[in-house]
């Protein structure tokens, strides 16, 4: 919050400094701000404000595409009709350690077309995923890897 808030009176003094006061200079200002932000933060060894944001950006774009993705492949699957589908449940190991992070992979494996997260393994090291085509298990386990690494791109420092 201590960032956001150096950041934003950055901008509006840069926006009244500059006259005449426009949107475009605040955002110039928010711009300045956000460098000078940056810059304090990196010789502190903390986490610039800004970085998980662009984290959330890039996981939600990346969840649209393997939507898509699997959505067409699902398509495809189910409009051969001599496709002979292989269904059922397969192991992938899990790397993220909070409780919380296994939780938001399993559910983004659950929101693409053509897989459900079933459970966890008891000591929550494996998850559990029905697929409809078992045939191709690496194109799951690189998807499950791509979202663990979205999530810690937001959550973890």
């Amino acid at each position: 919050m201590g960032q956001l808030l150096i950041n934003l009176t950055v901008a509006v003094a840069w926006a009244f400094f500059f006259e005449p006061f426009s949107w475009i200079n605040l955002l110039l200002g928010y711009g300045v701000g956000a460098g000078l932000t940056w810059l304090a933060v990196r010789g502190q060894g903390r986490r610039f404000y800004l970085v998980p944001v662009w984290g959330a950006l890039r996981l939600l774009g990346r969840l649209v595409w393997e939507q898509l993705k699997s959505a067409v492949w699902v398509t495809r699957l189910i409009l051969d009709p001599g496709g002979r589908r292989q269904p059922g449940i397969m192991g992938v190991p899990v790397a993220v350690q909070e409780d919380w992070h296994r939780v938001a992979v399993a559910n983004m494996i659950t929101l693409t077309p053509g897989t459900v997260s079933v459970q966890f393994s008891p000591d929550r090291s494996q998850l559990f995923i029905h697929v409809v085509d078992l045939k191709a298990p690496d194109d799951v386990a690189a998807s499950e890897r791509l979202f663990e690494r979205l999530v810690r791109g937001v959550w973890e420092r």
